[in-house]
């Protein structure tokens, strides 16, 4: 089981009780703990099909740790081939084909290519309040594979519409959903 940590890295315990095994985030120029204490305040993470972490940070962008290998690769604003939409990554997941799907607050969504790395950057636009929402908050797939998305401050919830590759507003009436659970019967609860 995986841990994030508010300013202490990644945990993950052992097979034992109470035997946890710590990761802080590394420059990945000098592959040393990173001095930057935004670096190792966990928001999110996910594991890829290679059994590699995707970590999301709050205001440091994300990080891909190569277990293997142990190196990060960073994905932020400043980033020249890694370049995301916001440092503040509040959501990721992993969908059906792989790719990685990543909600930033003030950032919208991304998605990341599982073979080529290449980012697409989707806007969310409310098509009924005309305003487009940037608060992402919150991605979850459920068993039928439907990626939803859960916008804060006032945003809605929304669907993305794999024909017209785009989020779509599911309710003008669901705001500030920050959490969704799939019930075994296929029952979405939010709050």
């Amino acid at each position: 089981m995986w841990f994030g940590t508010l300013r202490g890295g990644v945990s993950m315990m052992g097979k034992k009780p109470l035997d946890f095994n710590h990761f802080k985030s590394k420059d990945p120029l000098t592959n040393k703990e990173d001095e930057d204490p935004a670096a190792n305040f966990m928001l999110s993470f996910c594991e890829d099909e290679k059994k590699n972490i995707w970590i999301g940070t709050d205001g440091a962008g994300m990080r891909y740790w190569n277990r293997k290998q142990n190196t990060y690769d960073v994905y932020s604003t400043t980033s020249a081939h890694r370049k995301i939409q916001s440092d503040f990554v509040t959501s990721i997941v992993r969908d059906s084909e792989n790719a990685i799907w990543v909600a930033m607050w003030k950032g919208g969504v991304c998605r990341i290519d599982p073979k080529s790395k290449a980012i697409q950057n989707f806007s969310i636009y409310n098509q009924i309040t005309k305003k487009a929402e940037q608060e992402s908050w919150l991605l979850f797939i459920d068993s039928k594979k439907t990626l939803w998305l859960a916008v804060t401050n006032g945003g809605a919830l929304y669907q993305f519409d794999k024909s017209q590759n785009k989020f779509i507003c599911y309710s003008p009436n669901l705001r500030d959903v920050t959490c969704l659970y799939e019930t075994k019967d296929g029952k979405i609860w939010g709050g």
